[in-house]
């Protein structure tokens, strides 16, 4: 395979994620988005000429694209990560782009991996949506690679836990491509035991949402669906479920205590609690059994503690009752002196110590506080072992919580994530500070009620935003600025208490300093991918703006005018107003040429009348580039003010609108243009009036205006004597308008 072929490729991902993030800030029919349509568009011709499809894909952790692994260079570039993290969040094993694509799919592709996850999976998931979309050239999931070691073993590249576990849980059947594969995993005990406690983590986190009895039915399904598949009998995979379970943390073993799972696995559940799970293990069982009635109740604010399920309340005690009758059955057949009669008697106190500690609460704590507590405990552990990693897996289980109908359970999970943000930050753990800012960025997103954790947060999410943009990571921003931006200008719905906290983060973070650091990376040519600091300087939306009219104001280098105009040109609809108003104040010819240049690039026809009133202005150079303004925006309104100006100007501006208007297409224009053409008075000097007879006729040319053909004719045939002369240049000018007008009418 050509390595340029390959660059390509990979680049084309830059324009795609760069594209997915613009739309959720611009609607497709923006100038913005149909220049990033026509970038992407172009990038895939060039594609397409050596092959009939590209292919993006992740195989384990490793994304592939034309089948092979990525290069490293690109790797750890925000546009990869979030393009490559994006398919992995909606499952997506493969997506193959053919040739033949038409900018219209790539919109409709582009809209539709815009929304979130959860949007495109209640859609159906991506390629139904796409279908709706009528994208036909975009295959979802087509090709999936698969490898395998020398033991014909499927490797962990091949097939996630993860992906297994969402399967059996969610009570889908594997697909039939990986049943061979997966059994083959399923022979070994360590991945058995694995996808068992991804599932008992994924039962646990939707817990919530549904009836506490469906618990035990759904981990019933986990233990069915993992026996089947590994081919052991249920013995010998009770006993592998009950040591994963003895290897996760404290509060997954209470949860186990609180449900009936006797119909699993028999009286083995509760002789693995009392004779094998080692001491410190059951002692921390014991702990968190006792402290249940007060897990809540220095922070509640209440005189009693909060209520669980009962349902849950009554299994516990009935647990615990289950593991007396057994001591004491096993009492009889066990001699006085056997330490395991010892051990179990001494276990078995403990379990009624607890019981007694249950029966005399009349309450219970919350089941999302008890998680809250837990979860705290584990985190400060392994924070305190600097284990971030294991920290990390914890985010997922936080979200829940983050978004819990319970403002005091909302800010009590928001606690503790800014808590680890203060550890990870202070441990130097950068990547892991990102994963959590996605995490804070739903609840930012989500809430509604200012609080002071509110505000410390965004404190701390700024912090991170300056740090990364500082280290030229400013692609790594995107979601928290974006989320910021759209809260402070009502894109987002929050009361105003929210939205002014919002406001001043945004402020606050779009500092000259900041700014400056932007524009000047912005500045630096990009020879690994579009630029991503663009997009941020956009989020930012008005200081941003400000700040890069002033050092085009300030600027006495036309190279450096020619990067900011470039640089606002990139960032598009949010210049307009503040490049309007700066037009409104006035300033020197070559600032207001520039203005007027951008303001052609990005406006509309709303924003003609504001050009117009440049068209009687006293510099050639500013009336000019009014012109050129106006033909960029085009319309019949542009050409209307431009053929009312044909009589005020000088003979070079009346050239330059009269070409103007045949590039807009303003057919109106036709019968003022024949009428110049055959004044006497056209132009104060031969040499000008033939330049113009010259751009009149190549304008009726381009309009393929049938009715000057009697006029070009006349032009054409004219010899000389008693018959009026012209130019050659205008004679070979009419002729060739005449040309394009009859190849015009003879093609209908």
């Amino acid at each position: 395979m050509e390595t340029k072929l390959k660059k390509n490729a990979t680049e084309l991902v830059f324009l795609i994620n760069a594209a997915i993030n613009n739309i959720r800030m611009y609607p497709a029919t923006s100038t913005i988005m149909l220049q990033a349509v026509d970038r992407i568009h172009a990038a895939m011709d060039r594609i397409m000429q050596t092959t009939d499809s590209v292919e993006y894909a992740k195989s384990g952790k490793t994304p592939l694209v034309l089948g092979e692994p990525l290069e490293n260079v690109y790797k750890n570039k925000a546009p990869i990560i979030s393009f490559f993290g994006m398919m992995i969040d909606l499952d997506i094993r493969s997506i193959t782009i053919e040739k033949g694509i038409t900018k219209r799919e790539i919109i409709g592709f582009v809209q539709t991996f815009a929304k979130s996850g959860a949007e495109i999976k209640k859609a159906g998931g991506p390629t139904k949506m796409l279908e709706k979309e009528d994208v036909s050239h975009i295959i979802i999931n087509e090709i999936v690679y698969v490898e395998m070691d020398s033991d014909q073993r499927l490797t962990e590249m091949d097939i996630h836990s993860e992906e297994i576990a969402d399967y059996i849980v969610e009570d889908k059947p594997i697909p039939t491509r990986m049943i061979k594969q997966v059994k083959i995993l399923a022979k070994e005990p360590e991945w058995i035991s694995e996808v068992f406690q991804i599932c008992i983590n994924k039962v646990m986190e939707t817990a919530q949402q549904c009836p506490v009895e469906n618990f035990s039915k759904t981990l019933q399904r986990v233990t069915e669906s993992l026996t089947n598949l590994s081919g052991k009998n249920q013995a010998e995979s009770n006993d592998l479920f009950l040591h994963a379970l003895a290897e996760m943390d404290d509060l997954v073993l209470l949860t186990m205590w609180t449900h009936n799972l006797e119909h699993l696995f028999s009286d083995r559940f509760y002789r693995y609690f009392i004779e094998e799970l080692n001491d410190d293990k059951f002692n921390a069982l014991i702990r968190s059994m006792k402290a249940i009635p007060n897990s809540d109740k220095e922070n509640s604010g209440c005189e009693t503690p909060l209520i669980a399920s009962r349902y849950q309340v009554t299994n516990l005690l009935n647990n615990i009752k289950k593991t007396q009758r057994l001591y004491k059955k096993t009492k009889k057949t066990v001699v006085d002196d056997d330490s395991s009669l010892n051990t179990h008697r001494l276990r078995a106190d403990q379990l009624q110590t607890a019981l007694n500690t249950l029966l005399r609460s009349q309450n219970v704590a919350s089941p999302d506080l008890m998680m809250l507590n837990g979860l705290a405990k584990t985190v400060e552990n392994l924070l305190a072992n600097d284990k971030f990693l294991p920290v990390v897996s914890l985010f997922d289980q936080l979200r829940h919580l983050l978004l819990n109908k319970d403002v005091e359970i909302r800010i009590t999970a928001a606690e503790l994530l800014s808590k680890i943000e203060t550890r990870l930050n202070r441990a130097g753990r950068l990547e892991e500070r990102i994963k959590l800012s996605i995490k804070l960025m739903d609840w930012i997103r989500s809430e509604n009620q200012l609080s002071p954790i509110y505000e410390k947060i965004t404190g701390q999410l700024k912090d991170l935003s300056e740090e990364l943009i500082r280290m030229n990571r400013a692609g790594d921003t995107d979601h928290i600025i974006r989320i910021y931006r759209q809260i402070s200008n009502g894109e987002i719905e929050k009361n105003s208490e929210v939205q002014v906290v919002c406001q001043k983060m945004v402020e606050d973070l779009a500092s000259e300093e900041i700014l400056d650091v932007l524009i000047k990376r912005s500045k630096i040519e990009q020879a690994d991918g579009p630029n991503e600091d663009v997009g941020i300087l956009a989020a930012f939306g008005h200081p941003a703006m400000e700040r890069l009219l002033d050092l085009l104001y300030d600027s006495k280098d036309r190279a450096e005018r020619n990067r900011i105009v470039r640089l606002i040109t990139e960032i598009g609809e949010p210049a307009l107003k503040p490049l309007i108003q700066r037009l409104q104040k006035g300033g020197p010819w070559f600032y207001a040429r520039n203005l007027l240049l951008l303001l052609g690039r990005l406006g509309n026809e709303s924003h003609l009348d504001v050009l117009e009133t440049f068209l009687k202005d006293k510099d050639d150079r500013i009336i000019r580039e009014s012109v050129v303004a106006m033909q960029n925006i085009g319309g019949g309104e542009a050409g209307r003010m431009l053929s009312g100006q044909l009589s005020k100007v000088n003979d070079e501006i009346k050239g330059l609108i009269i070409h103007a208007l045949g590039m807009i297409g303003y057919w109106e224009g036709v019968p003022f243009l024949l009428n110049m053409l055959e004044s006497r008075a056209l132009g104060h000097t031969k040499a000008a009036k033939n330049n113009l007879m010259i751009k009149i006729c190549d304008t009726l040319g381009r309009l393929k205006e049938p009715h000057a053909i009697p006029v070009l004719e006349k032009i054409t045939t004219s010899r000389g004597f008693l018959i009026k002369t012209y130019d050659p240049a205008v004679k070979a000018a009419a002729r060739k308008a005449l040309t394009k007008i009859n190849t015009a009418g003879s093609s209908l």
